[in-house]
């Protein structure tokens, strides 16, 4: 089976995961995010995977020091 014909059955499967549970869709969406960067490491989605991880860096931080400090920088 190729990689693609995987990959697509792959996503039929986390859509009908997702269809109408809020958990399931949390759940395919960090499963997604793992893939891109397990997948772009030192892979044709490097750039994708970086950028992935420093935005997701960058948001916990704004979250954490709007909680902790409460807003203030």
């Amino acid at each position: 089976m190729s990689l693609a014909i995987f990959g697509l059955l792959l996503l039929g499967g986390c859509v009908a995961a997702a269809w109408k549970h809020t958990r399931g869709m949390a759940a395919v969406l960090l499963g997604l995010m793992l893939g891109i960067v397990v997948a772009g490491s030192h892979g044709p989605f490097h750039d994708v995977a970086g950028g992935l991880v420093d935005s997701l860096r960058s948001g916990l931080n704004s979250f954490g020091t709007a909680i902790f400090h409460g807003g203030k920088s």
